[in-house]
């Protein structure tokens, strides 16, 4: 089942008309920001009642979506895989999906939840160790450079709340992870497209 926040965070309208001196990047953190406490209890509803696992690896997803008119929705999705030899169903397409199907336009970001770590490659040295975080799967990343709600300056939180008293996050934008894992992984996104430039160096 789809988790969904009660008013009035389910469904509000965001006033931009007096934040005209703010980039428009900036207006996105303080939306995000605005809705984060949200975002994060909803991707953990859906990790925790949503998520369907033969192997108990469990990630929830929530996004802020947007439309033309400045109305905001939070939608969330668990992952689905129930058998070994079944296809996996990502918690960020199942969020993703919703807010398109529902007609919004962009995503101004994305958190998921999950008590699972990734692997990562060092950039310079091609050491393999494991992160704090779980890192969008391959298809997911895929998902993420070719979605049109989705750009380079949507934000993404990775968020890991396996010890209880000591949570890890890490927050970054999908340009910088897709350039990230370009360089490191040798992945073929076309982080020259204007949607996923960034002047910050990927981490």
């Amino acid at each position: 089942m789809n988790q969904e926040l009660t008013p009035p965070f389910l469904h509000k309208q965001y006033d931009y008309r007096n934040r005209e001196s703010l980039t428009p990047e900036k207006k996105d953190e303080e939306l995000f920001a605005e809705f984060f406490p949200q975002l994060l209890a909803a991707a953990t509803v859906a990790r925790d009642d949503d998520a369907i696992s033969y192997r108990n690896f469990k990630v929830g997803c929530s996004v802020l979506a947007i439309d033309a008119q400045g109305q905001t929705h939070v939608f969330s999705a668990g992952n689905k895989k129930e058998l070994k030899n079944d296809a996996k169903y990502c918690a960020e397409r199942g969020a993703i999906e919703q807010a398109t199907a529902a007609g919004y336009t962009r995503i101004v970001g994305l958190i998921t939840v999950s008590k699972e770590t990734s692997t990562v490659r060092d950039n310079e040295t091609a050491v393999e160790h494991p992160a704090e975080v779980l890192h969008p799967c391959t298809v997911c990343r895929n998902l993420l450079h070719l979605d049109p709600l989705v750009d380079g300056q949507t934000i993404l939180v990775m968020h890991n709340d396996s010890k209880e008293n000591d949570p890890k996050e890490e927050r970054t934008t999908v340009g910088k992870l897709l350039q990230s894992y370009a360089k490191r992984d040798h992945e073929t996104f076309n982080t020259s497209d204007t949607r996923y430039a960034s002047q910050d160096t990927p981490r």
